[in-house]
């Protein structure tokens, strides 16, 4: 059996952050509120006029995901690994790390394959590109 090809209905369940939206009635740009990292000092948004988006859309970031996830084959377990990431102002995406994982092998996988992925284009505040943190969940099953 392919591993891969078991992994495609469980992998459906792309979560981004429940933050992350897009404001397209706010007027006045001052109901932005800019975020710093505590850890990288970067300034990001979670709200912004238009979101992110990845080239394709979200069912071709799920198969992006599905074709380079490598499942350790000596593993038989379910999990629900909750990743963290910025798109930055090039669509860039950035300081990825693990929220919630399951085990080293799992977490280490997830970062790699997220670092492959393309650029994004970019979100926005009044037509300007800005940073904006999304939160990715990967819920990984056999089947």
């Amino acid at each position: 059996m392919n591993l891969k090809k078991s992994l495609i209905l469980s992998l459906m369940s792309l979560c981004l952050s429940p933050f992350a939206q897009s404001q397209n009635n706010l007027s006045d740009s001052t109901q932005y509120v800019p975020l710093i990292d505590s850890i990288s000092k970067v300034e990001y948004y979670y709200i912004v006029d238009s979101m992110p988006e990845y080239p394709g859309g979200q069912n071709a970031m799920i198969k992006f995901f599905m074709n380079h996830f490598n499942y350790p084959r000596e593993m038989d377990v379910c999990c629900k690994i909750y990743t963290e990431f910025i798109i930055d102002t090039c669509g860039n995406m950035t300081h990825i790390k693990i929220l919630r994982g399951l085990q080293e092998d799992f977490d280490l996988e997830t970062i790699r394959v997220l670092k492959l992925m393309p650029k994004w284009k970019p979100g926005k505040i009044n037509g300007k590109p800005v940073n904006v943190k999304y939160t990715f969940a990967a819920n990984i099953t056999l089947q």
